[in-house]
Order: structure tokens, then sequence, then C-alpha cells
């Protein structure tokens, strides 16, 4: 028996995630599947369907399976907000050239010093790679949690808890910030997005030591006018383009990532 389409006499949480996988399939008229990944770097993430890919496929790390019910209800949502976004152009975004020679530019005479080049090339797309996946991912995210926050109530302890452990590792980038080995513009853009995700929480939480590591830190301020502009643009989903790109228009990296068009195989996919 699927774990995922259990009798009725199960938990809430798993009718939650049952509903949320129907739902996402008749949204967007392809089958969704979940599998369990041993040595997936991310919590959870979801491979879109194209292509030569008729599904969409939802995988979570195995020692996260205590949450995979919340995980496949975030990943969902983040597929809903995919789907209605489409009608505002291109849906996936990916690094750019230009922003592959800032960030290489920024590393030279640093960490790259005694990296061969090949290394340092190899650095300097994975950071930057990591900044547009970070631009990409929280504006909706922040959508998604809050929707199952309210209406869920059967996942929101295991949604805390995940987003407590999130939270926890995103204060690893300020060790980054203060000890001046990564590219300036790099810790400041990625450490502003974590900050708004922090003040959302602490919030909505009543939790303002949630926000205390950018407060120390001096990302407050960019991380709350980030959050002010999501606020001006909360919808469901169709506004999530606009908030991204003035989001990297605040965060000084506009030029460090392209709109891709949907049938690229390469460009599709959420972590959390």
């Amino acid at each position: 028996m699927n774990p995922l389409h259990p009798p009725s006499d199960v938990p809430e949480a798993r009718r939650n995630s049952r509903d949320a996988l129907r739902e996402a399939e008749r949204l967007s008229g392809a089958q969704v599947i979940v599998v369990e990944a041993q040595s997936l770097p991310t919590l959870s993430t979801i491979r879109f369907a194209r292509g030569s890919n008729p599904a969409h496929v939802i995988e979570y790390r195995t020692d996260y399976a205590w949450a995979v019910d919340y995980l496949v209800v975030y990943q969902c949502g983040m597929l809903r907000r995919r789907v209605n976004a489409t009608a505002s152009g291109p849906i996936d975004l990916g690094p750019s050239p230009e922003g592959l020679k800032a960030v290489t530019a920024e590393l030279s005479g640093s960490v790259t010093a005694t990296m061969d080049a090949p290394s340092a090339g190899q650095l300097a797309t994975q950071l930057l790679q990591g900044v547009v996946e970070h631009l990409r991912s929280v504006p909706p995210a922040l959508a998604v949690d809050a929707r199952i926050e309210t209406e869920l109530q059967a996942l929101r302890e295991t949604q805390g808890r995940v987003l407590a452990d999130q939270l926890r590792e995103n204060e690893q980038a300020l060790d980054a910030a203060g000890a001046g080995l990564l590219p300036q513009r790099v810790v400041d853009a990625t450490c502003a997005i974590s900050a708004a995700l922090a003040l959302f929480w602490a919030e909505r939480w009543s939790q303002p030591g949630l926000a205390a590591p950018y407060q120390y830190s001096g990302y407050a301020a960019s991380g709350g006018r980030l959050l002010e502009v999501w606020r001006e643009h909360e919808s469901d989903g169709s506004q999530d383009h606009a908030v991204i790109d003035a989001w990297a228009e605040l965060l000084g990296i506009a030029d460090w990532y392209a709109w891709l068009a949907d049938e690229n195989e390469a460009s599709g996919g959420s972590d959390r």
C-alpha cells in the first residue's frame, strides 16, 4: 500500500498530504510521485514534469521521514504556485554569464589565490547557484508555509520543527560574513534573504530572538525591506515573478540570473 494514499482512519496529517497530492495532480495535469532519498543535500526537493519526465517527483531525505507529510504538502504548495505563475511569463531562473563573471571577479585574490582555475570556476558556479536558488525559493516559500500554518493544524508542530532547523542552518551563513572568505555581495544577498525569512517567522511566532542574529549583524534592515516588497505583491503565485525581480533589484544582483523557458530541462525544481 502506498503510504501517501491511506485508508480513511489514518491521522489527519496523512490525509493532508494525500489531499495535497490530489490537488497538485489536478492542477498540473501530471502525476506526482513521492520517493525517499538517502543522500539528498536538502530536506526535500521537487523535480517538475517536463520534456522526457512526464511526472513531478518529490524526494525527501531519509532522516526527515518523520516530516514527510509536511514536506509533501509544502512541495505541492510550491507546485501550485508554479502553475498559478505561468500566466506571468517564464517561471524558472538560472545563473547568468554576467553573474558568474561578477562572482568570479570577487573571488579573485581571496580564497581562490591558492586554487587552480577549474576549481575556482567550480566554486564561483556553486556560490552563484546557491544565491539564485535562495532568491527563487524563499518568496514563494513564505506564502506556502503561511498557508500551511493557517489552514492545516495537524502539520503545525512538524512544520515548526523543520523551519527551526532551516533557520539555524541559515544563521551559519553569518559566520561566512564575519570570516571574509567569500565574496561580500554573495554573503550580503544570502544573509538579507535569510533575514527576511527569520523576520517573518519571528513576527508570526512572536519570537523576536529568531531575528536577533540578523539585528546584530546588520542584515535586519535589508531583510525588512524585502519583506515589505513581498507583502505588497503577495498573491496566489501570479506575482512571484515580480517579487523575485524586485528583491534582486534591492539586493543589487538583478543581472546575476536569467528567466528561462519552461521547456529548459535543467531549470526546474524547488528545494526545502
